[in-house]
C-alpha cells in the first residue's frame, strides 16, 4: 500500500517540490521560466504555467530562458531541484520527530524524496529527450552549453 501511495500520490509532490527548486533558483538568477512540467505523454492539466502530462508520477522538467549565465550559475540553477529535495526531507524529519505529522503516513514520503535525489544524481537520459541534473551539469562542463 505505501509503494503505491508513494508513487501515485508521494512521487508528483516530490517531482514539483524538485522542479520549485528550480523554479526559485531560476528566479534568483534572473531567469524567465516560461513552464514546469510533471510526467511525460499528452497533457491531461494546465494551470497557468504548469502541465501535468499522462504518466505524471515519473519525472518532470522547467523550461526556461536566459541561458547566457555563467557555468556557476547554470550548476546551481540545476541544483536546486536537488536542495528543494533536501531541504523537504530536514523539514518532514523536524515535524516527524516533534509528533507534528505521523511518522507512518511521511516516512514514505522521505524515502521517496531519497529515491528522486538518487535519480536525480545518476547521468540518466528521460523520455522526451530530458536528461537528469546531473547529467545536464556534465554536458555544461563538457561543452559548455546547457539543455533542456
Amino acid at each position: 500500500n505505501q509503494i503505491i501511495l508513494g508513487i501515485f500520490v508521494f512521487f508528483p509532490f516530490i517531482v514539483l517540490i524538485h522542479e520549485l527548486g528550480h523554479v526559485f533558483f531560476g528566479k534568483l538568477l534572473d531567469m524567465k521560466i516560461l513552464s514546469v512540467t510533471i510526467g511525460s505523454g499528452p497533457t491531461i492539466f494546465k494551470f497557468k504555467n504548469l502541465k501535468v502530462k499522462l504518466i505524471y508520477f515519473f519525472y518532470g522538467f522547467t523550461e526556461y530562458e536566459g541561458i547566457s549565465l555563467d557555468l556557476n550559475k547554470k550548476i546551481i540553477f540545476l541544483l536546486g531541484g536537488i536542495i528543494f529535495n533536501i531541504l523537504s526531507i530536514f523539514i518532514l524529519t523536524f515535524l516527524i520527530k516533534f509528533n507534528i505529522l505521523d511518522e507512518y503516513i511521511f516516512t514514505p514520503f522521505i524515502t521517496f524524496s531519497e529515491s528522486a535525489i538518487i535519480l536525480a544524481v545518476l547521468p540518466l537520459k528521460y523520455s522526451d529527450n530530458c536528461m537528469s541534473d546531473v547529467l545536464q551539469i556534465y554536458n555544461s562542463i563538457k561543452h559548455k552549453k546547457i539543455n533542456k
